[in-house]
């Protein structure tokens, strides 16, 4: 019988630690950061709205919403008639929503402004103040009317007594008004006259707001 002789290989066991590999993070481009505007996405931004207030005013039986008032206190005075004496007391810029002023024309205005002026006349006068001008400082020309406005005294046009004082208010709708400080300053027209028209005057004057 013959016996092969089977020859069996051994494979050397490896000592040796491979070496550890060090793992490489991949690499984040860093870039400048910029905000994607509205614009940018096409996205178009609302006009904002005025805010609501707790005030209000109430012109001819109309709520009005006010946004924003300022009252000028003033010491002003006219004396140039020898017939009467004309002292503005103060004045109020109101900014409001927009109304309408007039229902015959549809006019509407952004706001008001309130001329509290007393009339002092030496003699029996007669002052139109109903259709008194108002021309602001921005161009504006407004012609005043018997406007209502709730609380305040009414517009003082009329016969006035000698040596009777006469106070009342001139309202005048201001059809733009963006912001209350760009009125710098009003220019007040209106006419006066005696008893029977032999003496006439016709009021001018300006009032610088500050």
């Amino acid at each position: 019988m013959v016996f092969q002789t089977l020859t069996t290989k051994t494979h050397k066991q490896s000592t040796e630690i491979p070496e550890k590999t060090t793992l490489k993070k991949p690499q984040v481009k860093e870039t400048s950061g910029h905000v994607t505007t509205n614009n940018e996405k096409g996205v178009t931004s609302k006009p904002k709205t005025p805010q609501k207030s707790n005030q209000s005013i109430e012109f001819e039986d109309e709520k009005l919403n006010v946004i924003d008032k300022k009252k000028y206190d003033l010491d002003f005075s006219d004396d140039s008639w020898s017939s009467a004496a004309i002292k503005v007391n103060n004045i109020e810029i109101i900014k409001t929503d927009s109304f309408i002023y007039d229902d015959s024309t549809n006019d509407k205005a952004q706001g008001l402004a309130i001329v509290n002026i007393s009339i002092m006349p030496s003699k029996d006068i007669y002052a139109f103040m109903s259709s008194a001008n108002l021309i602001t400082s921005d161009g504006q020309q407004i012609e005043t009317d018997y406007y209502s406005l709730k609380n305040y005294k009414d517009n003082p046009s009329g016969e006035i007594a000698n040596g009777a004082k006469k106070d009342g208010n001139l309202v005048f709708p201001i059809e733009k008004l963006d912001k209350i400080e760009d009125i710098k300053n009003l220019r007040l027209k209106f006419d006066a006259s005696d008893d029977d028209e032999s003496d006439e005057y016709n009021y001018d004057f300006t009032i610088n707001l500050s």
